[in-house]
């Protein structure tokens, strides 16, 4: 009597659970990338990595909201990603030189990953128990450096925000 109220019900259920488990991996992500990188660049201490949520457009760092729970930085986009926001502050003093920010998008298809920065995606290879982070590291590092250098005479930067300066 139901038949098609129940199917729908059904799809939609197989539907929640692909988002669930989609959302495990995303934010497997989020907990460990920003150590991951702030290891990779050797930074002198934890509070040198943030974390945002990108708010309506991840492409404006205006929008950013630092989160301290990492779990609320993420969430689904409607392409079906998943999105943050990651930043540095930079400098040596207690005042940042550069506090920098500039969006990360996951791709979860079938218990594989891929995270898009800077306008490339970078295919997330698991190994044993946990992803291998550094070619995703050492690619933000190397795009933050030639980010640099060819914006030192630029008058913007192409998908990095300048939070502060």
């Amino acid at each position: 009597m139901h038949e098609r109220w129940n199917a729908m019900c059904e799809v939609l259920k197989a539907f929640g659970k692909r988002v669930d488990d989609d959302r495990v991996i995303a934010r497997e992500i989020i907990m460990n990338l920003p150590n991951q990188f702030l290891q990779f660049i050797e930074a002198p201490d934890l509070r040198r990595i943030r974390v945002y949520d990108v708010g309506v457009d991840p492409n404006d760092c205006k929008s950013c909201v630092e989160q301290f729970n990492y779990y609320n930085a993420i969430k689904q986009t409607p392409d079906g990603r998943w999105v943050f926001g990651m930043g540095l502050v930079v400098g040596s003093g207690p005042v940042p030189d550069f506090q920098l920010a500039w969006p990360v998008f996951i791709t979860v298809v079938d218990n594989s990953a891929a995270v898009e920065v800077f306008h490339k995606k970078i295919d997330m290879n698991r190994e044993a128990n946990s992803y291998n982070y550094k070619p995703l590291c050492e690619f933000m590092y190397n795009s933050l450096l030639e980010s640099f250098r060819a914006s030192a005479s630029a008058p913007s930067v192409p998908n990095i925000g300048f939070l502060t300066r």
